[in-house]
């Protein structure tokens, strides 16, 4: 692993652990006290994966499918040590999270590509 890969790898999980924190700092208007299922949590995530997904994608394009998995990874563990109440048995949501990560898995794609179309132009 290069130097590079390194220290993108380092922010993908500060970015992961920085979505968890300013997710848990959401006011409590955004979640509602019925028994329906509440998406607040993937619109804090999702963009936020999505967007760092096609930077990192762009900056090392050599296998971009790690950097949404890394972030998603790191914000699903870093919420569980806040966790005061545990939500879904873990294995269903690691899945839930790989799902949660397609549109950054597309993003990191998009951005390798442009990347490399850059790259054969100039």
């Amino acid at each position: 692993m290069s130097a590079k890969e390194m220290v993108i790898s380092l922010c993908s999980a500060l970015v992961g652990i920085g979505a968890m924190l300013c997710f848990r700092s959401m006011p409590a208007v955004y979640f509602t006290n019925s028994d329906s299922y509440d998406f607040a949590w993937e619109k804090t995530i999702v963009p936020v994966v999505a967007i760092f997904s096609l930077v990192f994608g762009a900056i090392e394009p050599k296998v971009p499918w790690r950097w949404p998995l890394i972030i998603m990874t790191v914000h699903y563990f870093s919420g569980f040590a806040l966790m005061t109440n545990w939500g879904q048995i873990p294995p269903f949501e690691i899945a839930y999270c790989a799902v949660l990560a397609l549109p950054g898995l597309t993003t990191a794609y998009i951005g390798a590509f442009l990347r490399r179309r850059f790259e054969d132009a100039t």
